[in-house]
């Protein structure tokens, strides 16, 4: 759950069109990551985005954090299924 609406859709495949770095993981351009989980912590003034690593049995985060734009989550992530 997050307090702003986010464009990405629990189950769907995404890939990114750029490789992100976090302390949450890695992400790298041309791999597939299903969308798991979302949650919101108020201490951190963030929403979490979990990914499992389609194939593998690995999962990754991705914060979005309260400043930066609505938009970005559909930067960062491109829907393929």
């Amino acid at each position: 759950m997050t307090w702003r609406p986010h464009p990405l859709v629990l189950g769907a495949v995404y890939m990114v069109p750029a490789s992100i770095n976090t302390h949450a993981g890695s992400f790298s351009h041309g791999q597939q990551y299903r969308f798991v989980n979302t949650e919101y912590s108020p201490y951190d003034s963030s929403t979490i985005f979990t990914f499992e690593v389609v194939g593998t049995e690995l999962s990754v985060g991705w914060w979005w954090h309260d400043d930066e734009p609505d938009s970005l989550p559909s930067v960062r992530f491109c829907r393929i299924s």
